[in-house]
C-alpha cells in the first residue's frame, strides 16, 4: 500500500513536471521568434481600438482588393486584447500601425524585413504580448483535457504530449499564428458532445469556424449524427451559424456579399495564381476525392448504428484533417496543429500516439517546411540580419544529396502513415467498437441473470 501511494506520488510530480516544462519552453520561445503572419493578425485590430472601425472588410475593399484579414471574430479578438496591452507597452500599436502602413503602401518582405524596417526596440516585449492570448487558450485547452481525463475518456499522459506537442509549439510560439484559439473551441465542443449536450457543442464549434471556416467540416458529422430530422438538421444549422451572424454583423449591414466573402477571400487569392494544365488536372481529381470520400463519410454518420456517437464523431474528425492535409497540396505545415485534438482524443497508447506525431511532423516538414522563414528565419527578432541569411536545412542537406530524394520520402511516409490511420479508424468504428458494443450487452444480459 505504501509502495503503491509513493509510486502514485512519484508520478504526480513527473505530471507536473511536464507540463510546467511545457510552460516553460513556451515562456522561452514567445519574445524571441515569429512569421510575418503574425504581424499580419496584429496590424488592423488597432483600427478598432484607435478608429473606431468596426466594419474592417469594408476599409480593406477601400485600401485595396487584394489586402485580406481574417473572419471577423478574430478582428474583434485580437483588438480586445490589444487593448489590453496598452496598460503594459506604449509601443505595441504603434508598431502595428507602422507595419499596416507598409503593407497598405505595398511593401513586400517577410518577418526580418518588417523588423529592419520599424526597429521597434521593445520588439521582445511587443512580441511576448502578441502571444499571450495563445498562451491563455491554450492553458483553457489544458483545463478541458484534464476533465477529459478525469473522465477516462483519455489517458492523463496525453495532456502531457498535448503540452509537449512540437506541431503545437511551433505553430503558435514559434511561428505565431493563431490555430491554437479555434482548437480550444473545438476541444471543448467535443468535451460537451461528450456529455450528449449538441446543441451547445454546435453553437461553440460555431464560435470556432467564426475564427476559421474549417471546424465546419467538423460540425456537418455531429448534425448528420445527433440530428433526428430534417427540421433538426435546419435548426442545429441555425445554431452553428449564429457566431458567424453575430460577429460578421457590421458588414452584414453595410454590405453582406464582402461579409460572405471575408471567409473565403483568402482562398480566392491563394488559388488565383496561374497553374499548369498537369495541375489544373491533379487538383480536380485531388478535391473530387475529398468531396466524394467526405460525402461518404456523412453518409456513414447518418446510417450508422454505432452506440457510442461521440466517438464516431472524433473518429470521422481525423479521417478528415489528414485528408484534407494529404490532398490538398497547398496547405502549409502549420495546418498539422489541426490533427492534434483528435489524435489525443482517439489514440489511448501513449508510445503510439507519441511515434505518431513525431513520423507525422518529421515526415509533413520535410516537404513543407523549405523556406527560411519557416526555418531558422522564424528567430529574425534576435538578430533579422544573420538568421535571415543562414542557409536552411534542406540546402545543406542537398550539398550531400538531392533533397528531392528527401522530400519525395517525407512525402511519401506522411501519406501511407495517414492512410494507415484512417484505416485504423475505419476499422475501429466499423468492427471493433461494435463488438465491444455487442460483448457489453451479453454482459448485462448476463449479469441480470
Amino acid at each position: 500500500m505504501i509502495r503503491l501511494t509513493f509510486l502514485k506520488l512519484i508520478k504526480e510530480k513527473i505530471f507536473f513536471f511536464l507540463l510546467g516544462l511545457g510552460f516553460i519552453i513556451r515562456l522561452i520561445l514567445m519574445p524571441i521568434s515569429t512569421h510575418s503572419d503574425l504581424f499580419s493578425l496584429n496590424f488592423y485590430p488597432p483600427l478598432l481600438i484607435e478608429n473606431g472601425i468596426w466594419d474592417v472588410y469594408s476599409y480593406l475593399e477601400e485600401k485595396s482588393p487584394k489586402l485580406f484579414y481574417y473572419p471577423p471574430l478574430t478582428y474583434y479578438t485580437f483588438a480586445a486584447f490589444q487593448f489590453s496591452y496598452t496598460f503594459f507597452s506604449d509601443s505595441f500599436i504603434p508598431w502595428m500601425n507602422e507595419l499596416r502602413s507598409l503593407n497598405e503602401e505595398g511593401f513586400k518582405g517577410q518577418a526580418p524585413d518588417y523588423i529592419i524596417k520599424t526597429n521597434n526596440s521593445n520588439i521582445f516585449k511587443d512580441l511576448f504580448l502578441a502571444k499571450v492570448p495563445y498562451l491563455l487558450f491554450d492553458i483553457l485547452a489544458v483545463v478541458v483535457l484534464l476533465n477529459f481525463a478525469k473522465r477516462k475518456i483519455i489517458n492523463s499522459k496525453n495532456v502531457i504530449i498535448w503540452i509537449l506537442n512540437p506541431i503545437l509549439i511551433y505553430n503558435a510560439y514559434i511561428f505565431g499564428h493563431f490555430d491554437i484559439i479555434p482548437l480550444f473551441f473545438i476541444l471543448l465542443a467535443l468535451y460537451f458532445l461528450s456529455k450528449n449536450k449538441y446543441y451547445l457543442s454546435i453553437f461553440i464549434l460555431g464560435i470556432a469556424a467564426a475564427y476559421k471556416i474549417y471546424p465546419l467540416l467538423f460540425a456537418l458529422p455531429i448534425i448528420m449524427v445527433y440530428g433526428k430530422s430534417p427540421k433538426e438538421y435546419f435548426k442545429l444549422g441555425i445554431i452553428l451559424s449564429l457566431p458567424f451572424i453575430i460577429s460578421s454583423s457590421p458588414t452584414l449591414i453595410s454590405d453582406p456579399k464582402i461579409a460572405i466573402f471575408a471567409f473565403t477571400k483568402k482562398l480566392f487569392n491563394f488559388y488565383h495564381k496561374n497553374l499548369s494544365e498537369w495541375e489544373i488536372y491533379s487538383n480536380a481529381f485531388k478535391y473530387s476525392l475529398i468531396i466524394f470520400s467526405y460525402f461518404l463519410l456523412l453518409i456513414f454518420c447518418k446510417f450508422s448504428k454505432l452506440k457510442n456517437r461521440w466517438y464516431l464523431c472524433v473518429g470521422t474528425g481525423l479521417i478528415t484533417v489528414l485528408l484534407l492535409l494529404t490532398l490538398v497540396y497547398r496547405a502549409h505545415f502549420h495546418y498539422l496543429i489541426w490533427t492534434a485534438p483528435f489524435l489525443v482524443l482517439w489514440f489511448k497508447q501513449t508510445k503510439k500516439l507519441v511515434l505518431l506525431i513525431l513520423i507525422l511532423s518529421l515526415s509533413y516538414a520535410s516537404y513543407k517546411t523549405l523556406a527560411y522563414q519557416l526555418q531558422l528565419g522564424l528567430f529574425s527578432p534576435l538578430n533579422p540580419e544573420f538568421f535571415s541569411n543562414l542557409p536552411t536545412f534542406n540546402e545543406m542537406i542537398d550539398k550531400i544529396i538531392p533533397y528531392r530524394i528527401i522530400s519525395t520520402l517525407g512525402f511519401l511516409i506522411f501519406s501511407i502513415l495517414s492512410l494507415y490511420i484512417i484505416g485504423n479508424v475505419l476499422v475501429e468504428l466499423i468492427f471493433r467498437s461494435k463488438v465491444k458494443i455487442k460483448l457489453a450487452n451479453q454482459g448485462l444480459r448476463l449479469a441480470r441473470r
